[in-house]
């Protein structure tokens, strides 16, 4: 059995025109408004499954749940006609399934897309996007795999340690990278050959940390020039090594929850014979390293004077060696550069010093 509620809103009272599930829409300016709900049981108890106004169809429901705003022939369950859909500053759409837009989607305010790093991304299909809540960066998909859009790390704020101290994560930081770079060694000195420092290690680590924690941050120190008075046959000419700079913590945390990076630094240049293998560059233990240039060995060793010694290894992405000059001391540059070893000339000359390290986090 079919029944109708029947209303009708007018400055005066209308006439139904019977039990039918579409009213006559009016030619001329709109003065009543007649709803009709129809149900497939007798009301009250009824399930209404047809609600029409007159006028322009303003809301349709069809006999397969489908809901029409603006049109009384919706296509698919919720069809907006050719006006707009608009949710007040304060009102929500929640959505179990999917939506499709057809025409343009802008968006005045915040855009938000669910997950929080790869592990909770959706199954991948091209042209997907997704927002890394803690990366804090998009993410599209293509030919396959998941990208970072603009190839950014998602950092963008950062903290530069010269010296050593502590950092306190900020409020809402759960994620940061650390970049490292182990100190110069010095070149040697004295009056004989003489080899240039080796760099300092570089290395770059992504971690998951917690607010306000603190962590201890250790910035290695340049290896000295070696002494004037050196040479082959003792070790007072030779460079000092570089330092290891380190990140490490929480401070208040066991050993075993406690993360620790390094970057070494460069070994120092020795006072030799020619044909010594030159000392090594610094490593590191962080999961992107790179280890530090090594130290230059010097070109020719004949006892004759005038010749120069070797230069100062670099550190990768860091400082540059210092260069060996016949005016002595060929200190290296920040961060991580090795000294260059003192000149053959008719004085004795001290090598050059390293450079310190340095340690960037950046969140």
């Amino acid at each position: 059995m079919n029944d109708e509620i029947r209303l009708v809103l007018s400055r005066r009272q209308l006439q139904a025109a019977g039990a039918f599930l579409l009213l006559v829409a009016s030619s001329y300016a709109l003065h009543s408004e007649t709803l009709v709900l129809s149900t497939f049981y007798p009301s009250p108890a009824g399930i209404f499954g047809r609600l029409i106004s007159s006028g322009n169809a303003l809301l349709a429901v069809n006999a397969g749940t489908r809901v029409g705003i603006g049109t009384s022939a919706p296509q698919g369950k919720l069809d907006v006609g050719d006006g707009q859909f608009l949710v007040s500053e304060w009102g929500e759409v929640s959505m179990g399934g999917s939506a499709r837009v057809l025409g343009d989607l802008a968006v005045e305010r915040t855009l938000q897309l669910g997950g929080s790093g790869l592990q909770g991304t959706p199954a991948g299909r091209e042209g997907a996007l997704y927002f890394d809540a803690q990366a804090r960066s998009f993410l599209g998909f293509q030919d396959g795999a998941w990208a970072r859009l603009g190839g950014g790390t998602g950092f963008t704020n950062m903290g530069v340690f010269d010296a050593d101290g502590r950092f306190r994560t900020p409020p809402g930081v759960s994620r940061i990278m650390v970049e490292l770079w182990g100190a110069g060694g010095g070149g040697a000195g004295g009056a004989s050959c003489h080899d240039g420092g080796g760099g300092g290690g570089y290395g770059r680590s992504i971690l998951p940390v917690s607010s306000g924690r603190e962590y201890s941050v250790i910035v290695g120190r340049g290896g000295a020039g070696g002494d004037e008075n050196g040479d082959y046959n003792s070790r007072a000419g030779w460079g000092g090594n570089g330092g290891a700079s380190s990140f490490s913590g929480p401070i208040d945390a066991d050993d075993a929850s406690r993360v620790s990076i390094h970057a070494y630094g460069g070994m120092g240049g020795k006072a030799s014979d020619f044909g010594d293998a030159p000392v090594r560059g610094g490593a590191s233990d962080a999961q992107v390293r790179i280890e530090g240039q090594d130290g230059q060995r010097v070109g020719q060793c004949a006892g004759n004077y005038g010749y120069d010694s070797g230069g100062g290894g670099s550190s990768p992405n860091g400082g540059a060696g210092g260069t060996a000059s016949h005016q002595g001391r060929g200190n290296a540059k920040a961060p991580g550069g090795g000294g260059a070893g003192a000149t053959v000339t008719s004085s004795t000359k001290r090598g050059g010093d390293g450079a310190a390290g340095r340690v960037i986090i950046w969140w």
